[in-house]
């Protein structure tokens, strides 16, 4: 993944984030070492750029890496929010997105 630092770009191995929730038009990609790194694009065109089979959409601005999900917190209403390994933070699902976490 292509990230636009401060004018600078620099190559980045995407396997280390575990999510990636959009600002606007800029991408906060939070990794999981404390990488975290802004990437000036839009979600849907790093939704494109990332795997599919380790990448998922939640939420109209979160990606998660699957492999990096600790929990699924199911909560009233068909809601959801995801935990991450290493991660404080709880991330909403969608209802839009909660079929991804049906078999899980």
């Amino acid at each position: 993944m292509d990230q636009g630092l401060g004018g600078q770009h620099r190559q980045a191995d995407s396997g280390g984030r575990g999510a990636v929730p959009a600002l606007g038009r800029e991408v906060h990609a939070g990794g999981l070492a404390g990488g975290d790194a802004l990437i000036r694009r839009s979600i849907r065109e790093l939704a494109d750029e990332l795997d599919p089979d380790r990448f998922v959409q939640i939420h109209r601005s979160v990606i998660v890496n699957l492999h990096h999900v600790a929990q699924v917190v199911r909560g009233a209403n068909d809601t959801a929010d995801v935990l991450l390994k290493g991660r404080p933070e709880r991330l909403p699902v969608s209802r839009s997105y909660l079929h991804v976490f049906r078999q899980m």
